[in-house]
């Protein structure tokens, strides 16, 4: 009775509000405000080697144990999980697995979900996320799927095509709730007051489209729209280069319907920022059925994203909420990716029908990374962003044929957007630091681009005010003071104003929001010429400039020097090797200095994949990375140049062609200029000259042995 009591009064203070949110401009906002706290309840399960310690059934009929099957020479076997209990309610659920090396493509794997462990979902066939997957591990994720009401339990089952239940190393499934689901009534019904207060308020605030202009912009919903808990947030933004291409995908989640749109995307959050581990999620922006665009990850303009492999730096990132392979998208969904690309384009300077010369990086046959230059569509799907060396696209079926089908249509509606024009479209560019020390006042140089619509009168932020109209098409230039916040990371936001109103909510025109730490130690990495393949064992000179950014000396000499160093990561496996060196400072470094140095970097000589990176070192004190600030990051390939070197007894002479044997021969083998072992043969061995050791490596000879 009392949980009626409280549901009834819950309702009616929920109505009094949602009356209250009508009165002011006669209508609800477009999106309402959030009802939920934004974090995300989740718990990971993982299970090692799961077919090999189970029950089989074979395609044929009959069973056996995983641990006897083996090989079966093709037999396709079928594993069944027990049921996993998830020890929580969730509404939504991943899973991602460990392929042994080669046989990703020879299992697949099926869910379903259940409130009680008895009646069930149908099972749903898991498509793995190409962009997720770690190749360094062969990790394989599927996107979150959508669960059964009051969900508690979770079952999957594994097809093994190849009859070899060794094929799947490791299974984990993290079930996320993302509607509070588990919290308490009485923290759901302050989540709904509190969403439902913030409709009023922004009733007040947001006056409606159509008391705007005829052409506006679609309105950019922010992070705080779909409640994202910024505590997952742990990926520091960067802006490696400017944004010249836009590339479209789909989520392969339920497409948000019910009211569920913020909660798919706090979910795809979650799964990327913490399952993955990213940080953040991997989408610039994210547009739902309803036509809505929603903020992704965290940064602003240029900032790179995890979207597409080999191309997040210079493009963003467009996901479209739902599965497009079959079900087509929604008018308003293509329409609002249309002019999202249109307006970020208009401010960039990009014409959506172009094909500008772009560099991306490829994977090569080794595993190293190199650059290519062609000049792609500039809207294009992630299927066309091709990240193998001599192939052309097709990793991925992104962003699912229906969609994929619209590009035309896509870039034709973001093409008449830009040559239209829209009623008010400024582009905010700022010379704020990445950094600065709490307190200090900075002095913040604005330039103001009217890239279409009337004058500019006021930009945003304390007194700073344009002296002059801005026509459209010309660019102005004003100072903002700006004083640095405490210790921490923050977004600051810039827009413009006109008689104390804010664009971005008169005329939806999009903020410019930057990346900003308050910070006493602190480093802006400018340049580097870390290369992304090196041949195992190798010492290259390294060039890097760096500014301090902070507001303590970097000091040369006494106590805690400052240092320049590196450290090399392994992709796979996570292991990190320290530099063999560091280097000091040529004099102290002040606030605001900028400094060019020269390190010598040596390569692992086991050949992989790494990340490695440049940081500073407080000698005996910490790095810098340790209190959060973004080190000097490459992914590398790292591949050996084997060497043979010949011993004998005694060296014959040879003539072309001719065979001869001789005594116990040892071959030296090499990795660059570092020899890792030696191998004698047996006995005899006989020698034929200008044959090849081995396929793509130099040698003296063939040594076959008899």
């Amino acid at each position: 009775m009392r949980k009626q009591r409280l549901s009834k009064k819950r309702f009616a203070l929920l109505i009094g509000l949602f009356l209250l949110a009508l009165f002011p401009n006669s209508g609800t906002p477009a999106v309402a405000s959030p009802r939920v706290t934004g974090e995300v309840t989740a718990h990971e399960v993982t299970i090692p080697l799961p077919a090999l310690s189970g029950t089989l059934t074979r395609q044929g009929g009959g069973t056996l144990n995983g641990a006897d099957a083996g090989q079966t020479g093709g037999d396709t076997l079928l594993f069944s999980s027990p049921t996993v209990a998830a020890g929580q309610l969730f509404d939504r659920v991943g899973v991602h697995w460990v392929a042994a090396r080669g046989t990703e493509d020879s299992f697949y794997v099926e869910l379903r979900t259940s409130a009680d462990g008895a009646n069930w979902s149908d099972w749903d066939l898991l498509t793995a996320d190409e962009d997720m997957a770690n190749t360094d591990t062969n990790e394989w994720y599927a996107s979150p799927q959508l669960a059964v009401d009051n969900a508690r339990f979770a079952q999957y089952r594994v097809w093994l095509t190849d009859g070899n239940p060794s094929d799947v190393q490791r299974v984990g499934i993290t079930f996320m709730d993302v509607n509070d689901l588990n919290a308490g009534p009485v923290a759901r019904l302050v989540g709904d007051i509190v969403g439902a207060a913030k409709d009023v308020a922004r009733s007040f605030t947001e006056p409606s489209a159509a008391s705007a202009a005829a052409i506006n912009p679609t309105r950019i919903l922010a992070r705080s729209d779909w409640a994202a808990d910024e505590k997952l947030m742990q990926w520091i933004p960067r802006y490696p280069q400017k944004v010249q291409k836009a590339v479209v995908h789909h989520t392969v989640t339920d497409d948000g319907g019910n009211g569920q749109v913020a909660a798919a995307i706090r979910a795809i959050y979650y799964y990327h920022a913490v399952t993955r581990g990213w940080g953040d999620i991997g989408y610039n922006y994210l547009v739902d059925k309803y036509g809505n665009v929603w903020t992704g990850r965290q940064g602003g303009d240029n900032t790179e994203a995890g979207h597409a492999y080999g191309w997040n730096k210079g493009s963003i990132g467009i996901a479209a909420i739902g599965t497009y392979s079959v079900t087509q998208p929604t008018p308003a969904m293509v329409a609002s990716i249309a002019n999202i690309i249109a307006m970020k384009f208009t401010q960039f300077g990009v014409q959506p029908y172009g094909a500008d010369p772009f560099v991306h990086q490829e994977q090569a046959r080794d595993g190293t990374w190199v650059n290519v230059t062609s000049s792609p569509p500039n809207v294009q799907g992630h299927r066309d962003c091709n990240y193998i060396q001599s192939q052309y696209g097709g990793q991925t079926a992104c962003p699912g044929n229906a969609l994929y089908a619209q590009l035309v249509n896509i870039r034709q509606m973001a093409q008449a957007a830009v040559i239209n024009g829209y009623n008010e479209m400024p582009y905010l560019e700022t010379t704020l630091p990445k950094a600065g020390y709490p307190g200090a006042n900075l002095t913040v140089g604005v330039t103001v681009a009217n890239r279409q619509g009337a004058n500019t009168v006021v930009p945003q932020g304390g007194t700073g005010t344009v002296a002059t109209d801005i026509v459209p098409g010309a660019i102005g230039a004003v100072n903002v003071p700006f004083t640095v916040p405490a210790i921490g990371n923050y977004i600051v936001r810039w827009d413009l104003q006109t008689a104390g109103a804010w664009w971005n909510t008169s005329y939806g025109s999009p903020v410019r929001e930057q990346y900003f730490r308050g910070a006493d130690w602190s480093v802006d990495w400018v340049s580097d010429n870390v290369p992304i393949s090196w041949t195992a064992g190798e010492t290259k000179m390294i060039s890097v400039t760096v500014a301090n950014d902070g507001g303590r000396v970097w000091n040369a000499t006494g106590a805690g020097p400052v240092q320049l160093g590196y450290k090399w990561v392994s992709n796979a496996t996570g292991n990190t090797f320290p530099g063999a060196n560091r280097v000091s400072l040529p004099g102290d470094v002040q606030p605001g200095q900028s400094i060019s140095l020269q390190i010598p970097v040596t390569a692992p000589v086991y050949p992989t994949n790494y990340t490695v990176s440049l940081d500073l070192y407080k000698q005996n004190e910490f790095a810098f990375a340790d209190k959060g600030i973004a080190d000097n990051d490459t992914n590398t390939g790292v591949t050996v140049d084997f060497k043979a070197g010949y011993t004998f007894n005694a060296i014959p002479k040879f003539t072309a062609g001719q065979t001869t044997t001789v005594l116990a021969p040892c071959i030296t083998l090499y990795e660059t200029r570092v020899p890792v072992g030696m191998v004698c043969l047996p006995r005899f061995a006989t020698v034929t000259p200008t044959v090849r050791f081995a396929p793509g490596y130099p040698a003296f000879g063939s040594v076959v042995s008899r």
